[in-house]
């Protein structure tokens, strides 16, 4: 297994007041900024994907192929929002938990690596399904049968546990960045495996989506599908792509905390922010969770009718 530093705290000259003063600013500014994303995918993308994923098991309507793809984002998201809150202890301690040492920091930065690329894999079959519905329609359910989109799918989910392989068998490093509170890949520990990550990773799945998309924009006869395929391409680029540019840039220069900060945070928010764009402005979701919440409010109002039973 790949050596794993869990350690990560800067060595500052305390002698030196203003040294201190601006490491405990950073610090600060660094805990506010993971917490607030936190807070935000727990408040609002776990219930958003969440809905999705429930909406899709219990209703058979929304059980078609293009719906499959969507239910996947929404589980490879939620992956990666359940997986962030294990970061909580770190942002509590100001280290890697103890207890889980350098093999807990080492599956974590695995699972977490596997399922951000599972997510990004998954917005690009996405895209390229929904190429295929609209530029050949007549080809279309010949090509994506359920069983061969569940297939697919699954596909996606092998290549992204393959890709994440090498960090623990001794090509590439993980290492607990204190930044970001998280064990992940230690982009200047290996760098060609940085560069494959990256590239394996953000840069193709980015490229198909974009291939895609911009196609479907100039070909899309309705003008809600061109304004929602326009919004899922400005989405997974500005959120993914500053993160693959700062990550390639650190393999051969310094890259300020504060700039990992800010790329991780938007590579992650976007986990929430699929929630709205593949879930809310899906029609068909729409009209199921309109029949949702009127089946609870429906029970709530029959459960507060009904008379409570005489005690005995």
């Amino acid at each position: 297994m790949a050596e794993v530093n869990t350690t990560g705290s800067p060595v500052v000259d305390f002698a030196d007041g203003n040294a201190t003063v601006a490491v405990n600013a950073t610090m600060l500014a660094e805990t506010v900024a993971m917490s607030s994303l936190v807070v935000l995918l727990t408040v609002f993308g776990i219930p958003g994907n969440a809905v999705i994923v429930i909406s899709m098991v219990i209703n058979p309507k929304l059980q078609t192929v293009a719906n499959v793809f969507v239910l996947n984002i929404a589980a490879a998201d939620l992956s990666v929002i359940l997986l962030l809150l294990c970061c909580v202890p770190a942002l509590g301690y100001g280290h890697w938990p103890t207890a889980l040492g350098s093999v807990g920091c080492s599956i974590y930065g695995f699972l977490f690596t596997a399922c951000c690329i599972a997510s990004t894999y998954s917005l690009a079959a996405t895209a390229l399904n929904r190429w295929c519905l609209i530029v050949y329609p007549s080809r279309y359910h010949k090509t994506f049968t359920m069983r061969r989109s569940v297939a697919i799918l699954a596909g996606l989910w092998v290549l992204a546990v393959v890709l994440s392989i090498p960090l623990v068998a001794g090509w590439g490093a993980i290492k607990y960045k204190p930044e970001i509170f998280m064990c992940t890949f230690d982009s200047k520990g290996a760098v060609p495996y940085t560069i494959f990550i990256v590239v394996a990773g953000t840069i193709i799945p980015l490229a198909v989506t974009a291939k895609c998309y911009i196609q479907l924009f100039w070909t899309a006869d309705k003008q809600r599908l061109g304004k929602k395929l326009l919004a899922a391409l400005i989405v997974f680029v500005t959120c993914w792509g500053p993160y693959a540019v700062g990550m390639l840039v650190a393999t051969y220069r310094h890259v300020e905390g504060w700039v990992h900060v800010v790329t991780v945070w938007l590579a992650l928010v976007e986990s929430g922010l699929n929630a709205v764009i593949y879930g809310f402005m899906n029609s068909q979701l729409q009209a199921a969770y309109k029949e949702m919440f009127t089946r609870w409010k429906a029970i709530r109002k029959e459960k507060a009718s009904s008379p409570e039973p005489t005690p005995v």
